[in-house]
């Protein structure tokens, strides 16, 4: 029987982020003994090939903004959809925020996280709803900052 694959990967359903680039998380999880590494878009090192329009790009900082305020710190993308971990890190998963919740629930106990520069394109296929998902993130920030089990 085989072992479970031990770092999941999660990657925005648009690969706004290439698959090609998994090897920027996977390398630091397997030899860099780190328990999370979040792709971003905000490195120096980071390669933005096709940017969002206007207001996506305004709507994705303010949100980075107030999941700082809310629920962690030190981590300036971390809604940059392309992340992995050890799989006993990975929580509950759901909704736009998982990633936040990962982020709330690793740093207290001491998980070493690592922000990588990743490839970024944005795509016409994504689901974010310019509109709609706003208020659904802020709520999910207010639940994993203030509610036991966030998420």
């Amino acid at each position: 029987m085989r072992r479970p694959w031990p770092y999941p990967l999660f990657t925005a359903a648009d690969l706004s982020t290439p698959i090609e680039e998994a090897d920027r998380l996977l390398v630091p999880l397997e030899r860099g003994g780190y328990d999370c590494v979040m792709g971003s878009r905000n490195l120096p090192e980071s390669k933005i090939e096709i940017h969002q329009n206007r207001l996506c790009e305004t709507r994705g900082k303010v949100f980075n903004r107030a999941a700082r305020l809310f629920s962690f710190r030190g981590i300036p993308d971390a809604h940059c959809g392309f992340k992995g971990s050890r799989r006993d890190v990975a929580q509950k998963l759901e909704g736009f925020s998982f990633d936040s919740d990962i982020i709330f629930l690793a740093q207290p106990r001491g998980n070493r996280i690592l922000e990588a520069p990743v490839m970024g394109r944005n795509s016409s296929h994504s689901r974010v709803q310019i509109l709609n998902d706003p208020p659904a993130v802020f709520a999910d920030l207010v639940r994993i900052r203030f509610i036991p089990g966030g998420l």
